[in-house]
């Protein structure tokens, strides 16, 4: 089957701890390695987590968008900084490049990704092919830890398959939903490759709510051996076609490489950070109780301010309206 292999969309958490006031030459945020930030004003998305928004570019390209909560970087603990990479530049083939100057530039010492989109791109058509594995009683589609499926009507646009806050995939006719959009850049490499065909895409999507995300390595996604791997991870684990006569696998798509699978991550109930989060909440909410009215309001503060900065409350604790 002939395919093209890219990441769609990339969202991640860095700890940065640069100061950007060093960088600042007249209005714009100047890096030696030729990376600069150009401050946003009017943005909505992460404002309320994060007070500044800056585009990301060099002298060639714009490239993503940064948001920071605060100028001073080396002040705030833990996750501070959120970075999107704009779509274009994953289908020019250099995103490790890019990857790589923000991390030297950022002086980025530990990231989570938050939501990572790898796309399937065939002129064969998947839709179809899904449709009768499917439906076909000589078949089995294996489902596992009851994972859902809808749009496998004959008219319905896309299949969806999973978890949408986890990991899912999606499967629709990728050429038709172009000509409803600008992206110019994937409609030419299309072309290249398939030439005038009508083109599907099977597109898996991971979020940071899949325990075994923080295993992936950020630096390796432009190489096209690593996005194989992913796919080869987590593919079987959502849709899994068998022939019941034979008990044979049925391979709904084929991948070259045969490399190492994503170590996974046995998400314990009630531990790790979600945990440890779900428990700092709870002892705010009692002590706060707790301590009104009396004189140890000021010590209580203080560890409260703490406690919010690690776990990264803040957003949280005004809502509640206190």
């Amino acid at each position: 089957m002939n395919y093209i292999l890219n990441v769609d969309t990339l969202e991640f958490r860095g700890s940065s701890k640069v100061h950007l006031n060093d960088y600042l030459t007249g209005s714009i945020y100047k890096f030696p390695n030729g990376l600069f930030l150009d401050r946003i004003y009017d943005y909505s998305q992460l404002k309320q987590t994060y007070p500044f928004c800056f585009k990301i570019k060099d002298p060639y390209n714009d490239i993503g968008v940064l948001y920071t909560k605060s100028f001073d970087l080396s002040l705030e603990s833990g996750l501070n900084i959120t970075i999107r990479i704009d779509n274009h530049i994953f289908y020019g083939g250099n995103l490790n490049y890019y990857l790589d100057k923000i991390v030297e530039a950022l002086t980025i010492n530990r990231t989570l990704i938050k939501r990572l989109d790898i796309s399937y791109d065939t002129d064969f058509d998947v839709m179809s092919s899904f449709r009768t594995l499917f439906y076909d009683k000589s078949t089995e589609f294996k489902l596992r830890n009851k994972i859902t499926v809808i749009g496998t009507g004959k008219d319905d646009r896309e299949i969806h398959v999973g978890r949408l806050g986890s990991k899912c995939i999606s499967i629709y006719n990728k050429t038709k939903e172009l000509q409803h959009s600008q992206k110019n850049h994937i409609m030419n490499l299309h072309q290249k490759v398939f030439g005038f065909t009508n083109i599907y895409r099977v597109e898996l999507r991971l979020m940071h709510r899949l325990p075994d995300i923080k295993n992936i390595n950020l630096l390796n996604l432009g190489y096209q051996t690593y996005l194989e791997t992913i796919m080869g991870t987590y593919f079987d684990t959502l849709i899994q076609f068998v022939d019941i006569g034979s008990g044979k696998k049925i391979d709904f798509i084929t991948l070259n490489n045969t490399g190492q699978k994503i170590p996974k991550v046995t998400k314990i109930r009630g531990q790790g950070q979600g945990g440890e989060i779900k428990t700092a909440k709870m002892v705010i909410n009692f002590m706060d109780k707790e301590i009104k009215g009396s004189g140890k309001v000021k010590d209580w503060k203080g560890i409260r301010e703490t406690l919010l900065k690690k776990y990264e409350l803040d957003t949280w604790y005004k809502m509640k309206g206190k």
